[in-house]
């Protein structure tokens, strides 16, 4: 007995002291950086100090030579090496306040003082990826109070999720098939969503280009566009497949007049085939193109001669005539075309190559109840969708909508929203959800996603409103930037603009070589810290932007 409290003691002994070890390091870092920054400041009359902050993606960034993340080679500190070369008149000085791992709370706790002691003539915050509901780490929020709030916990859970996303890291040198492992390889339940051609099929003449399909789709998956759309041109001109999963790839890149143009080419190359001309009119609608949407249908519709595959092809017209007389407001129009769709209609070729046409025809229906404001009608057709189709995430957001509108959250509602990885997360996961809802072609449903996101996580609105006032205090201009990848639109939800404050859009200042800019993240996550070279690029981004500020200000009378 006394062993095992010998044992139960040295434990608690040991956590304390880790505990302390680690307020006391934390202290310590903060001390050192204080300390730096204070070293930095030159104090000369034409010094224009400049403060960052944020989270870890300010506060360090990869070194080429250990891979470790280091301030030294972060964007604030290659910001002031850039200025000084272009600028070499003035005094340039970049106070690097990013915190490890911090909320914007405690983002800002650590500004504060620090705007107060340096004066600074500009604050650059980028902040807000680690926020969660209650500011915690995520899987600490199910811990009880002592536990959650201690260091060690954090320290803990972090390392159990580092391993996670080293165990699920992407690879990024992917070349052929054979160089992708079995997990990560997207198969038939992701070629079925984008790939929908007629022709292919695993004992078609095609089937040779299914393993290059699994390339490509898995590039675009880590967001490589340039790669993926190499690997399907090859494809293209190889097997003639892969025209409306090239189209898709456009399009989440921002690129609909591509996708417009590589469609018109599957079109003219196979004008007995119903399926590009669907996925044309899905575009046109995604882009808001709805007259040219509504032209190209009616004329896919008035077509006497019968398609290949013509039964099953009239349905996957129908389901998106349902979409097009949704996105124009014609709600009952749009009930009446989803009722006339035979969901029994057998594909082109096995199930396995095809998405459920019940689970795409319940999700349009369940799409239009929402709007309606017919919330039985919704729950009960995207309920029924999620049954056919479980791993669809696109899905899964427009039922936890209408669960939330419904103001029912019962145990099994819980367990749904609860596969969305999106219940107490962080605003990184809503970002990644940005992006998959974007890949499945439900980019209309991401505005309504981060309006959930500002009113589930308030510190991120209640953050930057604290910041805007300390700025108009201290009569310093403020600069607001997005992270690399993700858009400035998301980010004016919870920081919009106001007199004094400007903005940088980093969401393709990485586009042109992400494998050389950013470690390898987790899949499917497509964030992570900047390698040097991308922390290099980020600043000279962002000196293009304070250059700019400082021509004006020049030359102002």
């Amino acid at each position: 007995m006394r062993r095992i409290a010998a044992v139960i003691l040295g434990l608690l002994a040991t956590l304390l002291l880790l505990e302390i070890l680690l307020v006391v390091g934390q202290s310590a870092f903060i001390r050192m950086q204080a300390q730096r920054n204070m070293d930095a400041v030159k104090g000369t009359a034409n010094e224009v100090r400049i403060l960052t902050i944020g989270e870890s993606t300010t506060a360090v960034a990869g070194d080429g030579k250990t891979r470790l993340l280091v301030p030294q080679t972060a964007y604030p500190k290659q910001l002031e090496t850039i200025l000084t070369a272009r600028a070499p008149e003035v005094d340039w000085t970049v106070l690097n306040y990013g915190m490890m791992g911090g909320t914007t709370p405690a983002v800002l706790e650590l500004a504060e003082p620090a705007i107060e002691r340096f004066e600074p003539h500009i604050i650059i915050a980028m902040m807000g990826i680690k926020d969660t509901p209650d500011h915690r780490f995520p899987a600490a929020a199910e811990l009880p109070w002592p536990l959650s709030s201690l260091r060690t916990t954090e320290l803990l859970l972090r390392l159990s999720e580092d391993r996670h996303l080293r165990n699920t890291a992407v690879l990024t040198d992917i070349v052929r098939f054979e160089d992708l492992p079995t997990s990560l390889r997207p198969g038939q339940s992701q070629l079925r969503k984008f790939v929908r051609e007629v022709r292919l099929t695993e004992d078609s003449a095609t089937a040779a280009a299914i393993p290059d399909l699994e390339v490509a789709t898995y590039l675009w998956f880590i967001q490589r566009h340039r790669r993926a759309e190499a690997v399907l041109r090859s494809i293209i001109e190889a097997h003639d497949i892969g025209h409306l999963l090239l189209a898709r790839v456009f399009i989440t890149n921002g690129e609909p007049e591509q996708a417009y143009a590589v469609l018109q080419e599957a079109i003219t190359a196979h004008p007995d085939e119903a399926m590009p001309r669907v996925a044309l009119v899905e575009a046109l609608i995604e882009q808001g193109d709805l007259a040219q949407a509504k032209a190209v249908l009616a004329a896919a519709e008035a077509r006497e001669v019968p398609w290949t595959a013509h039964a099953y092809s009239l349905q996957e017209l129908r389901v998106v005539r349902a979409r097009l007389l949704e996105a124009l407001g014609e709600y009952e129009a749009a009930h009446s075309v989803l009722d006339t769709v035979d969901i029994q209609q057998d594909p082109p070729s096995s199930r396995d190559w095809w998405y459920p046409l019940d689970a795409r025809t319940d999700v349009r229906r369940g799409s239009v109840c929402l709007l309606q404001d017919d919330i039985p009608c919704a729950i009960s057709a995207l309920e029924q969708a999620v049954s056919f189709a479980p791993g669809n995430h696109a899905y899964m957001y427009l039922l936890s909508k209408a669960y939330r509108r419904a103001g029912r959250l019962d145990d099994e509602a819980e367990q749904r929203l609860a596969r969305l990885e999106l219940h107490n997360r962080r605003v990184a996961e809503y970002m990644e959800m940005a992006k998959l809802l974007r890949q499945m072609g439900h980019a209309d449903e991401v505005d309504s996603l981060f309006d959930d996101a500002v009113a589930a996580i308030p510190s991120l609105r209640e953050s930057h409103a604290r910041l805007y006032a300390l700025a108009r205090k201290q009569g310093v201009h403020l600069v607001v930037m997005q992270y690399p990848t993700f858009s400035l639109e998301v980010l004016h939800k919870y920081a919009p603009p106001a007199p004094g404050v400007s903005f940088i859009d980093n969401e393709s200042v990485f586009a042109t070589d992400p494998d050389a800019y950013f470690h390898e993240p987790g899949f499917p996550h497509s964030f992570s810290h900047y390698t040097e070279e991308g922390a290099k690029r980020l600043a000279e981004h962002v000196a293009e932007h304070i250059l700019s500020l400082r021509a004006e200000h020049t030359s102002d009378p």
